[in-house]
């Protein structure tokens, strides 16, 4: 397989300094959601990495970074749910700090991405009381932004 040599090379520090090359691989990263679920040792790399676009100029007037960082944490999330379940909280923050940012339609990417680790862990075996309600917390914030994330 070349992914195994190339992800390492593409996640590096090396195509973060242009706006070009951080989209294409933000949408890469994207593309290869469901390999990195087989390959976890990369999820590090691949979260900083949305992380860096979706803080990123929302649009540079070439590309829209933001918009690839929020498709791709949607694909990331949804093929990577379960490796993903301990960076809920992080994810969450994350999602608070940069979606009065985004336009409505990446903040919607963002949050249905969000979603599908927390219904991961809504399903997973711990379910103590104070996890239930960190839950509830998360789940009735990322609802509550979704309508302003869907107004004109």
């Amino acid at each position: 397989e070349v992914w195994p040599v190339l992800v390492p090379e593409l996640l590096g520090p090396a195509y973060r300094r242009h706006p070009r090359h951080l989209y294409a691989v933000l949408l890469i990263i994207g593309c290869l959601a469901d390999w990195l679920r087989y390959h976890p040792d990369h999820l590090p790399a691949a979260i900083d990495y949305i992380v860096a676009g979706l803080g990123a100029t929302a649009d540079n007037g070439e590309v829209s970074i933001a918009a690839a960082a929020s498709t791709a944490i949607k694909y990331l999330c949804e093929s990577c749910a379960v490796l993903l379940r301990p960076h809920l909280p992080a994810l969450c923050a994350v999602y608070r700090e940069v979606r009065l940012r985004l336009p409505g339609r990446d903040q919607v990417s963002v949050a249905e991405g969000i979603c599908h680790v927390l219904v991961e862990v809504s399903g997973s075996e711990a379910s103590d009381e104070q996890q239930q309600q960190q839950q509830v917390g998360t789940f009735e914030g990322l609802r509550a932004a979704l309508p302003d994330a869907m107004a004109p």
